[in-house]
């Protein structure tokens, strides 16, 4: 989910941890999808060589007290309504519906549901018209640099509101090395930046291809993009 940094509350990082902290993410992987997604509290996948960093567990007496320590609490006091928007989906509603449940549980806070059909929802991110919103991201090319620079200041992917000199320097930086370990220790930096201390969005889970294949089909590899052009597989008799 990102998180508009552009305004209250989430413009304090201490509320957006607290909110990231507050979550419990097996609960939304293990009992509302349950197809095998994997809890994250990390963005990027681990491809080629690298390894993201592991982000916070779930800690709700640490998210109480950041908003406590932000000028919220107890309970949310002063938070207001939340809105979360999603785009129109039945596993969308069914994630949103269990994260604000979470949220108000754990933090005291009232969350309102707002459905937007697809056009609706992008002009709404791109406009930072939210507070929260649901988002994901599939990788276009195997590299972290496809999910780390989506939050670039500025960047058109970023729909945030979150800018950060230091992050964009380091970006640039990882971008430019040849070093290949260095580059990815760069890049996990980045990583861990935006996961144990800026929070411009909250991971929660890691999509998984779900289908059946027949043993006699050839020419089909898995690929962290899951495409598979038809024109190179064909049917073999199994011995």
């Amino acid at each position: 989910y990102r998180f508009n940094c552009s305004k209250p509350p989430f413009d304090d990082k201490r509320v957006r941890k607290a909110f990231s902290l507050a979550l419990d993410r097996s609960v939304v992987a293990g009992q509302v999808l349950r197809a095998g997604q994997v809890p994250a509290t990390w963005l990027t996948p681990a491809v080629a060589g690298y390894e993201p960093p592991p982000g916070l567990p779930t800690d709700r007496a640490a998210a109480r007290r950041l908003l406590a320590e932000a000028g919220y609490g107890p309970g949310g006091k002063d938070l207001g309504r939340i809105e979360l928007l999603y785009n129109t989906s039945e596993a969308h509603k069914q994630v949103a519906e269990a994260v604000a449940k979470q949220w108000e549980d754990a933090l005291g806070v009232r969350v309102e549901l707002i459905n937007r059909e697809w056009k609706a929802y992008l002009a709404d991110t791109s406009a930072l018209n939210y507070q929260v919103a649901r988002a994901s991201w599939q990788g276009d090319y195997l590299d972290p640099d496809t999910f780390l620079s989506l939050w670039r200041s500025g960047g058109g992917n970023n729909r945030t509101g979150w800018s950060n000199q230091a992050y964009d320097a380091g970006l640039a930086a990882a971008q430019n090395d040849t070093d290949p370990v260095r580059r990815l220790a760069r890049y996990r930096a980045l990583e861990d930046q935006l996961v144990s201390d800026e929070f411009p969005f909250m991971p929660i889970y890691i999509y998984v291809s779900q289908g059946l294949i027949r043993p006699e089909v050839r020419g089909w590899f898995e690929n962290v993009r899951d495409e598979h052009p038809w024109q190179y597989m064909w049917l073999e008799p199994v011995p």
